[in-house]
């Protein structure tokens, strides 16, 4: 439900300021902060990797479980909660409803097959 409430501000957002009347001399850059600089090519290189289901493409290292589960209690589990099942953030594991529900629910634990997906 919180998604849903995302997209549907975005797209408020995104009619009220690409409304504009045919008189209105102003384009749209106009209106733009003028925040930040176009990326280069060599920095979208260094953020364009993927990460497949068998772990191919995962940087160097190992981990397991137990080392996880330590990572996560020191920077997860306070927005996510004991065990994912949220707190002040969303919640992560324990959907009762499955994808094909009514009301799907999208967690951790039934819309990402694989943990390589979350990485």
């Amino acid at each position: 439900m919180y998604t849903r409430k995302r997209i549907t501000t975005v797209l408020l957002i995104s009619i009220l300021l690409g409304t504009e009347s045919a008189g209105d001399e102003m384009i749209a850059s106009d209106l733009a902060p003028h925040l930040g600089r176009p990326a280069a090519a060599d920095e979208i290189a260094a953020l364009d990797w993927g990460i497949m289901p068998d772990g191919d493409g995962l940087p160097p290292g190992a981990g397991s479980a137990r080392q996880g589960a330590a990572v996560y209690a020191t920077h997860c589990a306070a927005c996510h909660g004991v065990g994912g099942l949220g707190d002040s953030g969303d919640q992560l594991a324990g959907a009762t409803m499955g994808l094909t529900d009514a009301w799907p629910e999208k967690t951790v634990g039934n819309y990402w097959p694989y943990a390589t997906t979350l990485f």
